[in-house]
């Protein structure tokens, strides 16, 4: 399944905006991902003003909006000139330890938040995929 290995190898992409439209675009964007019965809840990890932004990714349960307090993974976002921002969602295990291993319906939902992620950087005209990437 090309899911798996995404979670396995990570992404790594080079997009043609500032790093603050991309910071928009997790603002906007990630609070309306959703995966059955769980959204996502993108919280800043640690940054450096205008240049790094790491972001942990938890689920949230929808019914009650309570958030699981594992983290799935996370991202990692760099400024590479003024209009170039590199978007990194390490492999899962990268960072042993920060991150508990995570299960096969935690590496669902994280597998559906990267290719929203991704579909999602599609229609803003940041980035290009071949067609839609498929979310449950």
């Amino acid at each position: 399944m090309f899911g798996s290995f995404i979670v396995e190898d990570g992404v790594e992409l080079e997009i043609p905006v500032p790093l603050t439209d991309v910071l928009d675009f997790i603002d906007r964007d990630m609070p309306h991902f959703r995966c059955g019965e769980y959204g996502y809840n993108v919280t800043s990890g640690k940054g450096v003003l205008n240049a790094e932004w790491k972001v942990l990714v938890k689920p949230r349960i929808l019914s009650t909006a309570a958030v699981v307090d594992l983290p799935l993974g996370y991202m990692v976002m760099e400024k590479v000139d003024d209009n170039t921002t590199t978007l990194k969602i390490p492999p899962v295990g990268h960072n042993k330890e920060d991150f508990a291993p995570i299960g096969e319906d935690e590496a669902k939902l994280f597998v559906s938040f990267i290719f929203q992620t991704l579909n999602a950087l599609k229609t803003r005209g940041y980035i290009e995929l071949p067609g839609v990437l498929p979310v449950e």
